[in-house]
């Protein structure tokens, strides 16, 4: 049967295209190549591709295919032109919800456009394929936005998309379309059935929709039968909606319009859609000629419109309706709702929009009068309350919701619980004979006060280890305290100081209170402590350290950074006979966990000075006859020179105990009676080295 269709499009192309220039008649893909001899002429009888997207100049020149997703995956096709010259463009519509109709509006949105081609000279093949360096969804118009292929088409399974394709060039060398690149299968396997039948009003033929078109040339006499009440009729005509195929035809049975009951019409299997798939075999029909619908109405209620609902039962065609003459407005096939109706009486008018029969049907809108109120709204600083609503001219009900207990739910006096605070709108409806009228009471309900306080004194002084607990007896409630805000039935405000604090409570909308709280300091630590001397020198670096400490169970002593400790109240310590800063620390430890601690430096100095004459006599009578400096300890480093008027050393040593006897350097002469500079670097048990200047006279 494939090969037959392949051969029928191959030497019918000029009536196919003919046929398939609109989406409703578009060709079901069942083959994996067309080749079509001649390319389309016209637009057929519906411009669906309006201009925009990549396709700027609209529909022209079109032939349709429809196919549809057998799997998920990647979709693709390449066209190529017979004269390499013609340019073609196409688009493909996602038409799965909409059909063809949503293509002018966009409901059955395009998916993927090219409208790529230059301005003259080979154009080449198109179509979907990334293989064939594919990319993007929408390319063109002319030389702009190539390339010439789209990338692949991500589909879905059961998804319906409509190809259509325009020879830009206007020519007729036809091409070939080629589906086997696809990753997805895309054939129709699904065979046509009936969607819909209904009668003539004469009832002497019965029309026929179908899920899909059928070859036109399978719809005769000989193909189709009709019995009923086990008695063969005769089928003297069939007519399809149109010549190549059809989705719509008209059976005229011989002797229909005597017939009642349900009547069977069998299809010959020589009766397919274009890829060989056969008509279902039989189909019941009903002959009593017209439909009953579903008619539900609501009552005008104190004044207040009324409203009629319309269901057309399944399996019946598409119906347009009326209401005392005038046509319902955004009606569907199968029914409308109108809810803006004033109470009285009505003609529903029923039009089949396939065989054009009309059927009338009264209804009534009656009219209820009730009245309805649900009472005063309420604050309340307590879980429960008596309601107050008055209404006559039905029953009332207070309608059910969470955290609330009606005692009496039909009562205008009944009694509500809540089980949590807020406020609630109370919801109360009167009903009558499907009318129904309702009014809200709004009721604030509040916790009544009661909490318990529990307070966890602080620890230490300067640590911030207080507990302040605000436990809820009735439920959640707000406490602010301290600048923090919580929520809860159990509130703990953790990293509480020593001090007195005022939170506020919120119960619930109109209950709150404030509450007097204290955090006690239990830790009386207090740590200090003396030493003496704070400065000394390295010459006597024993120090007496006195501990000034209250609230204490232990003290302990540090010095660094020599890592001396004690745990005397007052202890004397030997320091190093090192200058320098010493870090003294006192900490003091009590029984709830606390620690407090005093530090100060004790200043150890360098005791180094030295004394140095400024004149001699050496003259053999023991008195002054020699030049040397006296230190107040004997320097670890030690060097000294001197030099006559002219910059002439005369005397140099790096010996403390070496006195200058005047004498020259070098020689057992001396230097005669003058002026002489020194310069001397010493080193005492410091770290640096010290220099020193000065003058001496020699006198003869």
């Amino acid at each position: 049967m494939k090969k037959t269709i392949l051969l029928f499009f191959i030497f019918s192309t000029s009536l196919a295209f003919a046929q398939n220039s609109d989406c409703n008649t578009a060709i079901s893909v069942c083959s994996g190549v067309y080749t079509e001899s001649n390319s389309p002429a016209g637009t057929g009888n519906v411009f669906e591709v309006a201009p925009g997207s990549c396709q700027t100049s609209g529909e022209f020149n079109s032939a349709w295919y429809v196919f549809t997703a057998q799997e998920d995956g990647s979709f693709g096709f390449i066209l190529e032109p017979n004269n390499l010259n013609d340019d073609y463009d196409w688009s493909v519509y996602n038409i799965t919800d909409n059909g063809c109709a949503g293509i002018g509006t966009g409901a059955s949105p395009e998916v993927s456009c090219n409208s790529y081609g230059l301005n003259s000279g080979v154009q080449g093949a198109t179509g979907i394929s990334t293989a064939m360096g594919g990319a993007g969804n929408s390319n063109g118009p002319g030389n702009l936005n190539g390339p010439i292929f789209n990338q692949d088409l991500q589909v879905v399974q059961g998804q319906v998309f409509a190809l259509v394709i325009m020879n830009y060039s206007s020519t007729l060398n036809g091409y070939d379309l080629d589906f086997t690149n696809s990753q997805v299968s895309i054939f129709d396997v699904v065979p046509p059935a009936v969607s819909s039948y209904a009668l003539g009003c004469d009832q002497t033929s019965i029309i026929f929709e179908l899920t899909e078109s059928v070859f036109s040339a399978g719809l005769v006499p000989a193909n189709i039968t009709f019995s009923i009440g086990g008695n063969d009729l005769t089928v003297t005509d069939v007519s399809p909606s149109s010549t190549l195929y059809s989705n719509t035809f008209e059976v005229t049975v011989e002797n229909l319009s005597a017939q009642q009951g349900t009547g069977t019409f069998t299809f010959s299997g020589d009766i397919t859609d274009i890829c060989g798939n056969p008509i279902e075999f039989s189909y019941n029909v009903d002959l009593a000629g017209s439909v009953v619908p579903v008619v539900t109405t609501s009552p005008s209620c104190v004044g207040e419109n009324g409203g009629v609902s319309v269901v057309i039962p399944a399996g019946n065609p598409c119906y347009s309706f009326e209401l005392n003459g005038a046509v319902v407005a955004g009606a569907a096939c199968d029914g409308f709702s109108d809810n803006t109706l004033s109470d009285g009486n009505y003609t529903l008018t029923l039009i089949n929009q396939v065989s054009g029969c009309e059927q009338d049907f009264d209804v009534v809108i009656a009219d209820i009068p009730l009245e309805l109120e649900a009472g005063p709204d309420q604050v309340l600083c307590d879980m429960n309350t008596q309601l107050e609503a008055t209404f006559a001219g039905g029953s009332l009900q207070w309608q059910n919701q969470a955290d609330l207990t009606f005692l009496s739910p039909t009562s205008g006096n009944s009694v509500v619980q809540a089980t949590n605070p807020g406020t609630y709108d109370l919801v109360a409806t009167v009903s009558q004979n499907g009318c129904s009228i309702s009014d809200v009471v709004s009721v604030t309900f509040n916790f009544p006060p009661n909490l318990e306080i529990f307070v966890t004194d602080q620890n230490c002084a300067g640590i911030c280890d207080g507990e302040v607990v605000l436990q809820s007896l009735v439920g959640d409630i707000t406490a602010t305290m301290n600048g923090e805000t919580l929520s809860g039935t159990e509130l703990v405000f953790s990293g509480v100081c020593a001090g007195s604090y005022a939170p506020f409570v919120q119960f619930s909308a109109d209950c709150a209170a404030d509450y007097d709280v204290d955090v006690v300091l239990l830790s009386s630590l207090d740590v200090d402590f003396q030493a003496n001397p704070w400065v000394t020198d390295i010459q006597n670096t024993e120090i007496m350290l006195n501990s000034i400490v209250t609230g204490a169970d232990s003290i302990q002593w540090v010095i660094e950074p020599i890592g001396m400790t004690s745990n005397e109240p007052m202890w004397q310590a030997i320091l190093p006979e090192v200058a320098g800063l010493y870090y003294v620390t006192l900490f003091g430890y009590d029984q709830f966990g606390c620690i407090r601690f005093a530090d100060a430096y004790v200043d150890v100095r360098d005791a180094f000075f030295v004394y140095v004459p400024n004149a001699i006599t050496p003259d053999g009578d023991g008195l002054n006859e020699f030049f040397k400096p006296v230190f107040s300890y004997t320097p670890l480093e030690y060097e000294i020179k001197i030099y006559d008027r002219w910059g002439q050393l005369v005397f140099a040593s790096t010996n403390p105990d070496e006195a200058w006897i005047a004498n020259m350097i070098g020689g057992d002469y001396f230097v005669g009676t003058d002026v002489y500079v020194w310069q001397m670097k010493a080193r005492g048990l410091g770290p640096d080295i010290q220099s020193f200047s000065g003058s001496v006279q020699v006198i003869r």
